[in-house]
């Protein structure tokens, strides 16, 4: 088992999900689990819910239970989808330089090797 499935599996079993707030106006939340051998990652960004596939790799770096975040609130770093940068911005959800279009609160995104889907709408491929 690799270093983040035992991680995964500590923090399932604690029932503690990585978390951090960075602002009044933006809350995060993430979690790792393990289903049949897979680790699928959940991330939660000012309400809106974006669920991994295990077909795609995710990282999300923390620094003893907090994000570095830049000046603009969005670090580059610290949310990645195949070594690529997700965050939600400006109501937007965006993977890299790639727009999903509009996301609110209680909306669920979808990221898989075959694309993004909000809501089960299809929004295009991963870049």
């Amino acid at each position: 088992m690799t270093t983040l499935g035992r991680l995964a599996l500590l923090l399932g079993l604690l029932g503690l999900p990585y978390g951090c707030t960075r602002t009044e106006s933006h809350s995060h939340s993430f979690r790792y689990f393990e289903v049949d051998g897979k680790v699928e990652a959940t991330a939660t960004i000012d309400g809106v819910r974006i669920d991994f596939d295990p077909s795609v790799e995710v990282h999300f770096s923390m620094d003893v239970g907090v994000a570095q975040v830049s000046n603009d609130g969005v670090n580059d770093n610290a949310m990645t989808v195949n070594g690529l940068p997700f965050h939600v911005q400006s109501g937007e959800f965006l993977i890299g330089g790639t727009r999903y279009g509009k996301v609110e609160a209680g909306d669920r995104v979808h990221v898989s090797a075959e694309g993004v889907t909000v809501n089960g709408e299809p929004r295009g491929e991963l870049p």
